[in-house]
């Protein structure tokens, strides 16, 4: 399986004038993503769709810009097509003597000639009435190239696609082209759904502009790396402007120090200092891509690359793929979540029931019940009932709220009177005039831009993911301690947006990077052959993990509560919750105390591995309270007992440590 990884280069080891030449590259970008953006727009403005026949037909009344569009793609593609033709017709030729030669050579046992025959794919003409292939045709690639080539001919004053590099000027073409279709996806996608899908919060939104002096991500493929180790030569045709006015080009110096600039070898050195150990056995690595994301604030843009290898999966993969073969004809990575769920439950509850002798018939798993009070709450289930952890999020917490204390203050700074007025008019959802619109743009923007929050925004996210990565860490290196070889977390689709508990705990909620935390886990997990599995985790908190008790599930679309098991006892005659929950206590119907996090986990589980259930002899529920603590960053970090001390807020007597890193 082949697997990618992207890294960030120490912008220590990149010198100034590289870093300003790339940050140039970024505006130029820019300009060639609003120059494609303009063509697609003015083609899909011009046409209205006819749901009786089935056609897209011109407007009546169009714009300039919308006509010299037009006359320009289709002139475009009168000599695209013509150019079409005529390799088409080199390739056919090609092909027949290929053909005729392999028959001669074969005559006695007749094999048969396995080569495809060339197609002619051609554009279609935009006229007064088009279908629907000819309308989205635009957002291809080659055609969006040639059409920018052919405007920056006919008006000079739109050349910034010739005047860069063009690896640059096509990986752009080629973003607008998937922002499109993605776009496409989603639309139809949410009126499938008619809105209802958790995964959508509203609308999809079609590609926008960017602001004139901004600067866009762009990304560079393994195909356009050079021999000796560079990246994007300037060429002696090539114009690189400081701002958008383009009046200040790059000196000529810079321009023969960046090309002499070897960045290849910077990669591959900072590579083997990180010392990644989960390339210590593989050697057959290679760099398939360049990211460069500008900086703000005159900030040096940051430059990831993205490093592919060949991976063997081990552990419960082979079988899951084995199934989901078995069941869907795909591969299990190629499957939908809820797919990958079925073939999960499919395995673990009858396939490696009937494989395995081990009580309960459930594998050695990881049990994570996500919070806010608590970051997450882990349950194990190992052969040394080994005591679960309760993650605390209160440094992180802390650390975020000071920033977000210095976020409020200045917010407060550059609100006024009047904005204070317009706000509270919308907040009651009164209609806004014109210049009151204005007027709360105006003030938006001046927030984005400002220099402080930037700044302090940027090291809120700093913070939250130097917390997951290491969290991350240490549970994966948990589990291959204890042989774990499955973790299961619990997570609903847009359960944030639900959410109304305060503002301030709202704020909690949405600084905890959740979501962002799982898909960390996901891929190192993959790296060990750890099987992740997500679950929605309705009634988990609410459900007794001592007493058994069987599960429910809620489904949306049909606003009902469903069981989880072949019985539906609990809706039929006891749809009363046998125990409590109070707090960070969870009272069961036997009036025990367990931490509810751990009950949490524990349930959470219980929704993929339909076997679990609680065996005192087996299961121990008692946990460690975690606390995440920074002691230097030079120091290693990974879970470790300090001074133990005892915790009375839980009637039992469970042990606090804290995790110490670096």
């Amino acid at each position: 399986m082949k697997i990618n990884l992207t890294y960030s280069i120490n912008k220590t080891l990149i010198p100034d004038y590289y870093h300003e030449v790339l940050s140039c590259y970024g505006l130029s970008a820019k300009n060639i993503k609003n120059a494609t953006l303009f063509i697609v727009k003015n083609i899909f403005t011009s046409y209205t769709y006819n749901k009786e026949l089935n056609t897209y037909t011109l407007k009546n009344n169009l714009h300039q810009n919308q006509l010299d569009i037009i006359h320009t793609v289709n002139q475009t593609i009168s000599t695209l097509n013509a150019k079409l033709k005529s390799k088409y017709n080199d390739k056919l030729n090609l092909f027949n003597q290929a053909k005729n030669k392999h028959y001669q050579e074969n005559k006695d046992n007749k094999e048969e000639f396995k080569e495809k025959e060339p197609k002619l794919i051609q554009f279609n003409n935009y006229l007064s009435t088009i279908d629907s292939k000819t309308y989205y045709q635009i957002i291809n690639k080659t055609l969006l190239e040639n059409v920018i080539k052919t405007k920056e001919v006919l008006n000079k004053k739109f050349q910034d696609y010739s005047e860069v590099h063009s690896h640059l000027a096509q990986s752009v073409v080629q973003q607008v082209c998937d922002e499109y279709s993605y776009y496409f996806k989603a639309l139809k996608e949410y009126f499938l759904t008619k809105g209802n899908d958790n995964s959508f919060t509203g609308m999809p939104k079609e590609p926008q502009y960017k602001a004139k002096n901004s600067k866009i991500t762009f990304e560079i493929s393994k195909q356009r790396f050079n021999n000796d180790g560079t990246v994007l030569l300037i060429g002696s045709k090539h114009k690189l402007y400081k701002d958008y006015t383009k009046k200040e080009l790059i000196n000529n110096s810079i321009k023969e120090e960046f090309n002499k600039f070897n960045l290849m070898d910077i990669i591959n050195n900072d590579l083997k200092n990180k010392n990644i150990h989960y390339l210590n056995n593989i050697d057959n690595y290679e760099v398939v891509g360049i990211r460069v994301i500008p900086g703000k604030y005159k900030k040096l843009p940051k430059i990831e690359y993205i490093i592919s290898f060949n991976k063997e999966l081990e552990g419960f993969y082979p079988a899951l793929i084995k199934k989901s073969q078995l069941m869907y004809g795909k591969d299990f990575f190629e499957l939908k979540d809820k797919d990958k769920l079925s073939v999960i439950k499919e395995y673990f509850n009858n396939d490696y029931k009937n494989l395995n002798n081990k009580v309960n018939n459930v594998p050695y798993f990881m049990g994570l019940d996500l919070g806010v009070v608590n970051f997450a709450g882990v349950s194990f289930y190992t052969a040394n009932r080994d005591k679960n952890y309760v993650i605390s999020g209160k440094s992180l917490k802390n650390r975020i709220s000071n920033l977000d204390i210095k976020i409020d203050k200045k917010k407060k700074e550059l609100c006024i009177e009047i904005i204070k007025t317009i706000q509270s008019k919308k907040d009651k959802k009164e209609q806004l005039s014109r210049q009151e619109l204005n007027l709360l743009n105006e003030y938006y923007k001046s927030i984005y831009h400002d220099e402080l929050i930037s700044k302090t925004q940027e090291r809120k996210s700093n913070i939250t993911n130097d917390f997951i990565h290491k969290l991350s860490k240490c549970l994966i290196e948990e589990c291959i301690q204890k042989n774990i070889k499955v973790i299961v977390v619990g997570k609903n689709k847009g359960w944030k947006n639900e959410i109304n508990n305060g503002a301030k705990n709202n704020r909690t909620m949405y600084n905890f990077p959740h979501a962002k935390f799982i898909e960390t886990l996901k891929y190192k997990a993959l790296l060990k052959d750890i099987v992740v599995i997500e679950v929605e985790e309705s009634y988990t908190s609410k459900t007794s993990f001592i007493d058994n008790e069987e599960l429910r599930a809620f489904n949306k679309e049909e606003n009902k509560d469903l069981t989880q098991g072949e019985e539906n006892q609990l809706s039929k005659n006891n749809k009363k919750m046998l125990g409590k929950r109070k707090n960070q206590k969870f009272i069961t119907k036997e009036k025990k105390v367990i931490h509810a996090d751990v009950n949490g986990s524990y349930n959470i589980v219980r929704k993929v591995l339909l076997n679990l259930s609680y065996d005192k002899e087996i299961i121990n529920l008692s946990y460690e309270l975690m606390e995440v603590k920074l002691n230097g960053k030079k120091k290693l970090y990974n879970f470790h007992e300090m001074k133990k001390r005892i915790n009375s807020k839980i009637k039992n007597k469970e042990l606090n440590s804290e995790i110490n890193w670096g």
